[in-house]
């Protein structure tokens, strides 16, 4: 295992030097402020740190606080180009903006505008042009480095702590020494408790979060699962965890669309296994271009330590943000 991690390291490092000095770059030029406060939540690694349920819970206690503000996202595997905006109390197409912008969208009820766009700036000043926000939060955007941030919210995986190699070859986007741009570490124990360990950042301070699911039959129900996420298996062991007899299970690339055919098969290999429901993500349910009766959405509950305590803060440093505008 040492010897492949080695392996790993030394192939990663043309990414390792080249991401270094666009970095080294990029973070020395002149860079542009999307006018209005802008949190930036993000992560080291390819998926599955909890961007989106973190934004979501963010999103819900900034609202309690009165302040107005959007999501920007870029709509990872969206089927359409340029920006793309959802105003409030609107319908949201998953296919149009993506599908963790259009869960963010729903989840908020409706009421903060997400914008999907690439140019992160062109979409921020959209925001505030065509919505009057005080407030923007970047989903997936630490490494975006062409804007200033005002706030940087870093999320890693209790178990990415100990470093891993860098890209092609292995899962991070950087090395941990990143760590030190961020504002606020965020650590994900994801569907375990948290135990006693005090983690070390210097003077950055961090946070806890972990995940239950909402299970929507009874224990011992016979279930076919299935999902295009990011750890397919850890949502499988959550159902097991919570009583679900799991009876067979398909998995699937993440972010995928289904077509009706993909759900014509799963129906057919749920009812050769004798399941009586078929449960999946919300991601995945959203995805669904019509939800058969069998379909059942499993819903992710989030607990992040102290989020009214950094909420408050950040409500605090927006409006202080505005009266200086």
């Amino acid at each position: 295992m040492n010897v492949l991690r080695i392996a790993a390291d030394v192939l990663s490092l043309p990414y390792r030097m080249g991401f270094e000095i666009w970095k080294f770059i990029a973070l020395r030029r002149k860079r542009p402020h999307i006018p209005a406060y802008t949190i930036t939540v993000g992560n080291l690694t390819l998926g599955g740190s909890g961007k989106s349920p973190f934004v979501i819970e963010l999103g819900r206690e900034l609202m309690e606080r009165g302040i107005k503000f959007a999501v920007l996202s870029r709509g990872y595997r969206r089927r359409s180009k340029g920006l793309q905006a959802v105003p409030p109390n609107s319908a949201v197409d998953p296919i149009i903006v993506g599908d963790e912008p259009a869960l963010i969208f729903r989840k908020l009820g409706g009421k903060v505008p997400v914008i999907a766009d690439r140019d992160r700036l062109r979409g921020g000043r959209y925001a505030v042009e065509q919505f009057d926000v005080e407030a923007v939060i970047l989903d997936d955007g630490f490494q975006y480095l062409r804007i200033l941030h005002d706030y940087l919210i870093l999320l890693v995986n209790v178990e990415d702590l100990n470093g891993g190699p860098l890209l092609p070859f292995g899962r991070f986007r950087e090395p941990l020494s990143a760590m030190k741009r961020a504002d606020l570490i965020v650590i994900n124990y994801r569907d375990r408790e948290f135990d006693d360990r005090e983690f070390n950042f210097g003077i950055t301070p961090y946070i806890r979060m972990r995940y239950e699911i909402k299970v929507p039959v009874p224990p011992g129900t016979h279930a076919f699962v299935f999902a295009g996420i990011a750890r397919p298996s850890e949502f499988l062991n959550m159902l097991r965890k919570n009583g679900v007899e799991v009876v067979g299970h398909k998995f699937f690339m993440d972010h995928k669309w289904y077509s009706d055919k993909d759900i014509s098969k799963i129906l057919k290999r749920a009812r050769d296994k004798g399941a009586d429901v078929v449960l999946t993500t919300e991601k995945d349910f959203i995805r669904l271009k019509s939800a058969p009766d069998m379909i059942k959405p499993v819903e992710l509950e989030t607990h992040i330590e102290r989020i009214d305590h950094i909420a408050s803060i950040l409500a605090s440093k927006i409006v202080s943000f505005r009266r200086i505008s």
